[in-house]
């Protein structure tokens, strides 16, 4: 049976499928800002419930990232500030 710890290598599989889509379009004229944005939020969404999934802690089918912040910081566990993906 599968455990939090493989949910959340699952869900950070998916962020970084997610993130490697940003980066590849990201600069392309044909590709629009919202497809960018989207998958950008994507591997938000993912990563934070990855960091919900390791600490054993329920999360709602939900793409609201505000509430999944509110859900991480009441779980104990903080958010990085800075993105990732950031370059500085």
């Amino acid at each position: 049976m599968a455990g939090p710890d493989d949910l959340a290598a699952e869900l950070l599989a998916l962020a970084a499928d997610d993130e490697a889509a940003v980066r590849a379009v990201l600069g392309l004229d044909s590709v629009s800002d919202s497809i960018v944005g989207f998958h950008a939020q994507q591997a938000v969404e993912k990563s934070l419930k990855a960091a919900l999934a390791s600490l054993d802690v329920a999360f709602p089918f939900s793409h609201d990232l505000e509430r999944l912040i509110e859900i991480c910081e009441s779980a104990g566990s903080g958010c990085p500030r800075r993105s990732p993906m950031s370059t500085a």
